[in-house]
């Protein structure tokens, strides 16, 4: 072994295929790691020269370092040219739209003429399907609407387009569609991925982004929190994310110093994409609620190694696996066998055990309980169950949650619910 003198000025650095700069950690990309690590793109006010509509979606051109904006009020939609550095605005154009449709995304190509296109979603919400529609933003023209699966957004990776049956506080399926056949106005649906966990999102839903195979809903009302849900391409959930209010403060006076000083700041989610391989959110604040227009957009990319840190809290509202739970008796319904009836929700799947009787002996249908929203099938589901008599007894539970049971005979036995369970498609 040889030894050797250490001299002041000695290059210990690394060759350069082993060096770790802070672009290599920028660029770093997991979908699932570091998504309560974020950096701020850009912001800008929410309402200039007046204007009364309302950011709800948006895409990022990296090309051309820029950002584009839909922006709503009643059947006004205007979509705003922003440069992505510095969040100042560079051209708008307006068009018209059903009222009650909403464009919460804005994704873009560029035709062959090389326009620039943006898909817009021009019709009210509710109907299946929904449609798009093509916007020439060159020539400032609105094509005619498309029938598509999913409604009031999209976001766009490479060759697919993925869409959402998800509504205000609701979700069951993605689509996966292919782009080009999108942008060519003849939309080719290549498969359905339905959630594992139908019901009840963990808040109102705002945005969709498709980043490395996992999908995306970026969710927070006024009166929420604001809130990230992720899935893979199974269905499968893979995390939930909720940012307490201080939380979320401290993360954006760590990016925009001072900046939220009041802490009955309002807030709200608009929009959701993807970016070098990370979630990009929108998020609207105002540290002066009493003044619209003081309200800004901001538009923060997730998954930073060296971004601010917003702390997750518990999920109280929304809980994948809900555990056994007692069922409400109603009427002159009361507990079996003396096994309390009780339900649970683990993923898709609602389940049931214990027993009833009813202390009133008919055989007429009975109502016995009901079922809370997010428990409830959706289509009406039958069984026949067993009893402690040789009487055939049926149950069957509706689309409104209200569980039903019959006999055969008058009787007062019980019924047992062990083994009953249904999916929620």
């Amino acid at each position: 072994m040889t030894n050797r003198i250490v001299s002041v000025g000695d290059d210990f650095s690394l060759p350069a295929t082993l060096k770790v700069t802070n672009a290599n950690l920028r660029g770093a990309s997991d979908p699932l790691a570091y998504l309560n690590s974020v950096s701020l793109l850009c912001d800008f006010p929410v309402r200039e020269n007046g204007e009364v509509s309302w950011p709800q979606g948006f895409s990022i051109n990296k090309a051309t370092n820029e950002i584009y904006v839909s922006n709503q009020n009643g059947t006004e939609l205007r979509i705003d040219v922003r440069d992505l550095t510095t969040g100042v605005r560079k051209s708008s154009k307006i068009t018209t739209t059903e009222s009650g449709a909403f464009t919460e995304s804005l994704s873009y190509f560029t035709n062959g003429n090389g326009e620039l296109c943006f898909m817009v979603w021009p019709k009210a919400g509710g109907a299946v399907p929904s449609a798009y529609a093509i916007f020439n933003y060159t020539l400032g023209t609105l094509g005619a609407q498309i029938p598509i699966y999913g409604f009031s957004r999209g976001d766009v990776s490479g060759n697919y387009l993925v869409t959402s049956d998800a509504w205000t506080n609701t979700v069951t399926k993605f689509y996966v569609y292919d782009w080009a056949s999108v942008q060519a106005g003849t939309p080719s649906l290549l498969t359905t991925i339905p959630v594992e966990n139908t019901g009840a999102t963990a808040a109102k839903n705002q945005g969709i982004a498709i980043v490395g195979g996992h999908l995306y809903l970026s969710q927070g009302a006024q009166t929420d929190s604001p809130t990230v849900m992720v899935w893979d391409f199974t269905g499968k959930l893979r995390a939930v994310r909720q940012y307490g209010r201080t939380a979320f403060q401290s993360a954006v006076n760590t990016l925009k110093p001072g900046y939220l000083s009041n802490s009955a700041y309002t807030y709200e989610a608009e929009g959701a994409t993807n970016l070098d391989g990370k979630l990009v959110t929108g998020q609207i604040v105002n540290n002066n609620p009493a003044v619209v227009t003081d309200s800004r957009m901001l538009v923060l990319q997730h998954n930073r190694v060296d971004g601010a840190q917003m702390l997750a809290q518990p999920i109280t509202t929304y809980v994948y696996d809900t555990g056994w739970q007692p069922l409400t008796l109603e009427g002159t319904w009361t507990v079996a066998n003396g096994t309390p009836p009780m339900y649970r929700r683990v993923g898709n799947e609602v389940r049931f055990k214990g027993a009833v009787t009813n202390t009133t002996a008919s055989t007429t249908l009975s109502p016995f309980t009901t079922l809370p929203v997010g428990f409830r099938p959706t289509e009406q589901a039958g069984y026949a169950i067993s009893s402690n008599a040789n009487t055939v007894m049926n149950l069957q539970i509706t689309t409104g949650g209200s569980m039903q049971l019959y006999s055969a005979a008058v009787t007062t036995a019980w019924r047992q619910l062990n083994g009953v369970r249904f999916l929620l498609d």
